[in-house]
């Protein structure tokens, strides 16, 4: 018997269901899909073309459909190209004739049913289309047939406005769902669907067909249910001799794998929709700690923190981050007096009394650096030129950070550790720019973040150096008017350099410091000319601390200390 939809090819089953809120579900073989699009009509465009890109395209060919939206349920048949048409019913369907078996002797088993196009000629020539009753054991009576189609237009695309067949290529995005590969379909797989297609409301009589399947790896069984005499001209075409070995009974392979039938009798009953996390979004406030309302929570009245303290709060979160890789801040201005010791240990007391070890103050001067002058000294005097000869030893698989200890000096109370530049008089050696560069590769392997104080020649080629490896540039300056000037040249200079200067440049941070006590206009007026030239302008108030000895963060007032924390926040938003 040959069916009227043979020339569709075998592919696995594809189901799908438009739901009534315009979501829905298409599943191919073992893979489920989704649809949201907000309509019915939307909904059956979207199945419609991922079935055409996922399966019929895959095949070359229609596949067939069990499709079901809120109209009905029907079969249909996806092609290629987008379009969809109805399917042929159970009905259109003709039989084969099939010669009466050899007596005395059982035909051979056929691994697979023979294929109309085969070259074996039957017996008896098959007729295509011929209207001969088909043998097979069940009555058509025994199962109930689809649903009936009023038209040739399947039910299930029935819209008032239905989209174009090509609507396939403004949905693409469903053609990049990533779904398990389909199952390479074997020879004895290679028959068309069974001519008795089930819609998925008949769940029982499905029930037997994936009982009594056969499995892909096991030899054939009868299978009586869906049963076809599609290959019953097969023992007669292949000529069996009669003494050959009788099978234990002729039966036929059923033509569909438990794979076709499990998707109907899973199929899920109803709509799936996105779960909403039982997890909050937004993470809970907790409540103030400082000023008045900071007092209200501590004898046992919670109080939302105030804006200030949420500012706070959030400064504190962006300098206590550690980023993947290390980090690099230059903090350059050709101009003395400019303020760049000083802003290089409080940047680097905010980052490490915040955020933990890992960060090094760098004096990258190619003379005497005031470094030394305003840090605390570690146990010896060692300082970059002492570092010098053993880079390559640090580099080495076997060094340790604690062998760092030797070279620079730790800041107990800041947590973080401080480069000296070399503090010798009658030296002749000034550090060069391959040198900055080998003790960058040092730091860089133990410090997760790197903070270089420079001297005042922009034409050095350790000043040079340390711009090429910089991730941040911070523009330091007070109050007086010519560091301020300084300061502005340079950004204007290293916008013009390269590419990567320039970066840096438009990313600064500008750090502007009240020198001299009292309430000053310069300030203002100062910030305002940098605002232009940077990313962001920090003032920082008088505080005598930073002017005089070892400067420690605990000894600033708390306007400076929340000033510097406010600068830090702004230079790790450039990291």
């Amino acid at each position: 018997m040959t069916h009227l939809g043979d020339e569709i090819p075998p592919f696995q089953p594809v189901l799908a269901r438009v739901f009534a809120d315009g979501t829905g579900e298409v599943t191919i073989g073992n893979t489920r899909h989704r649809i949201d699009a907000g309509n019915v009509n939307g909904a059956r465009a979207e199945a419609a073309a991922l079935i055409s890109q996922q399966a019929a395209q895959a095949v070359g060919g229609p596949v067939r459909v069990e499709a079901t939206d809120p109209s009905g349920s029907s079969i249909v048949l996806v092609h290629p190209d987008g379009t969809v048409t109805a399917a042929p019913e159970a009905g259109d369907e003709i039989s084969d004739p099939a010669p009466e078996p050899v007596r005395g002797a059982q035909p051979e088993p056929v691994p697979s049913p023979v294929e109309p196009a085969s070259p074996v000629q039957p017996p008896s020539p098959v007729q295509p289309l011929s209207p001969v009753e088909p043998p097979s054991p069940v009555e058509p009576s025994e199962l109930e047939p689809p649903a009936p189609v009023d038209d040739d237009e399947p039910r299930w695309w029935r819209a008032d406005d239905p989209p174009p067949p090509a609507l396939a290529a403004a949905v693409s995005s469903f053609a990049k769902a990533e779904s398990a590969p389909a199952p390479a379909v074997s020879p004895a797989q290679a028959e068309p669907y069974p001519e008795v297609e089930l819609p998925p409301t008949t769940a029982p009589a499905s029930a037997p067909a994936a009982s009594t399947a056969p499995s892909s790896a096991a030899p054939p069984a009868p299978e009586p249910a869906l049963s076809s005499t599609s290959a019953s001209a097969a023992p007669a075409a292949a000529a069996p001799s009669p003494a050959s070995p009788a099978p234990a009974a002729p039966a036929h392979v059923a033509p569909a794998a438990p794979a076709h039938a499990a998707p109907t009798t899973a199929a899920p009953e109803g709509p799936r929709h996105s779960r909403k996390s039982f997890i909050a979004a937004a993470p809970a406030v907790s409540p103030a700690q400082d000023g008045f309302r900071g007092l209200l929570t501590r004898i046992g009245i919670r109080a939302k923190p105030s804006p200030a303290e949420q500012a706070l709060r959030s400064d504190v979160g962006m300098v206590s981050q550690h980023w993947p890789g290390p980090r690099t801040i230059a903090i350059a201005n050709g101009k003395g007096s400019a303020n760049k010791t000083p802003t290089m240990v409080c940047l680097a007391a905010v980052f490490g009394r915040y955020g933990g070890t890992g960060v090094l103050g760098w004096d990258n001067n190619e003379t005497r650096g005031t470094a030394a002058w305003r840090t605390q000294q570690g146990p010896h005097t060692s300082t970059a030129l002492d570092l010098l000869p053993h880079c390559e030893e640090l580099l080495g698989t076997a060094a340790q950070a604690a062998q760092l200890a030797a070279y620079v000096h730790h800041q107990v109370e800041d947590k973080f550790d401080v480069l000296w530049s070399d503090q010798s008089i009658e030296g002749e050696h000034e550090i060069a720019g391959e040198e900055v560069d080998a003790v960058h590769q040092v730091a860089s392997k133990y410090y997760r973040l790197i903070l270089m104080d420079s001297g005042n020649n922009e034409r050095a080629s350790n000043w040079r150096s340390m711009i090429g490896h910089a991730n941040q540039l911070v523009v330091p300056c007070t109050n007086v008017e010519d560091t301020a000037e300084a300061g502005a040249r340079m950004l204007e200079a290293l916008t013009q350099r390269d590419e990567h200067s320039a970066q840096l440049a438009s990313n600064a941070v500008a750090i502007v410091s009240q020198r001299t006590p009292g309430k000053d206009p310069d300030m203002a007026r100062i910030a305002a000319g940098f605002e232009p030239l940077v990313r962001r302008v920090v003032n920082i108030p008088h505080d005598p601390a930073l002017y005089s000895g070892v400067i420690r963060f605990a000894s600033l007032r708390p306007a400076t200390q929340r000033a510097w924390l406010a600068a830090g926040a702004a230079v790790a938003e450039g990291l």
